[in-house]
């Protein structure tokens, strides 16, 4: 399905979509905009695309998906559709809730992006 998606789509480098903020019992809580809140899980990339640039970078432990979209689009640009065509369960053990890792990532990810715009 992915790869026909991409093949009718071939002037795109990457498409992502909304989705849903889902509870553990699955209750919705919010529709997000893809486009504004991104998720890597809701992102399908051109593999040949993702090679280009590195793939992610292991150093992150969080934030890894942040620091992947920032260099994928230096050159490339990521559609969104306007479809929530993804759930993401949101519950009290997401990486997310870890406040101290993602303040600690967040410093690696700035530290790291400005020495890149510095070298432009």
């Amino acid at each position: 399905m992915e790869t026909i998606f991409m093949n009718l789509n071939s002037s795109w480098d990457a498409v992502s979509c909304d989705y849903f903020l889902v509870d553990e019992n699955e209750k919705h809580i919010e529709r997000i905009s893809g486009r504004d809140k991104p998720i890597a899980c809701g992102v399908m990339f051109r593999t040949d695309l993702l090679f280009e640039i590195g793939l992610y970078d292991e150093k992150f432990k969080m934030r890894e998906e942040e620091d992947l979209r920032l260099r994928f689009e230096k050159n490339h640009i990521i559609h969104n559709i306007e479809l929530p065509l993804y759930r993401y369960r949101k519950h009290n053990d997401n990486m997310t809730n870890n406040s101290r890792g993602m303040n600690k990532y967040k410093k690696v990810l700035d530290t790291k992006h400005k020495t890149f715009r510095k070298r432009k």
